[in-house]
């Protein structure tokens, strides 16, 4: 039989969603938190992440942190290459002196 993996997530009423243990359900049994609290009902188990792996027991995804810093600092090197470069300070002057003659 398949075996799903979810978690609780009624953390006000439940010990096992508190320590984030993972409960192991096979098909066709109970789909309910084994916790036996009264609270505690099947209508708080979400389905496991599914990383893994290792001896801490977490993690397995980039964290969102990490890619919005990278979405940054790519967009930042965009704009600056992209950007229109500033005008040429003399050009600029002379411009400005070509259109007001009293500033000469």
């Amino acid at each position: 039989m398949a075996v799903k993996k979810y978690k609780c997530t009624n953390f006000a009423n439940c010990d096992k969603a508190l320590t984030k243990e993972v409960i192991e359900i096979e098909d066709g049994e109970d789909f309910s938190c084994p916790a036996n609290e009264a609270e505690c009902q099947k209508k708080y188990l979400q389905p496991a992440s599914g990383g893994g792996g290792g001896s801490t027991g977490g993690g397995g995804g980039v964290p969102k942190v990490a890619i919005i810093g990278v979405a940054v600092v790519v967009i930042g090197a965009l704009l600056y290459f992209v950007w229109p470069a500033s005008p040429n300070p003399e050009a600029a002057n002379a411009m400005i002196t070509d259109f007001f003659p009293r500033l000469k």
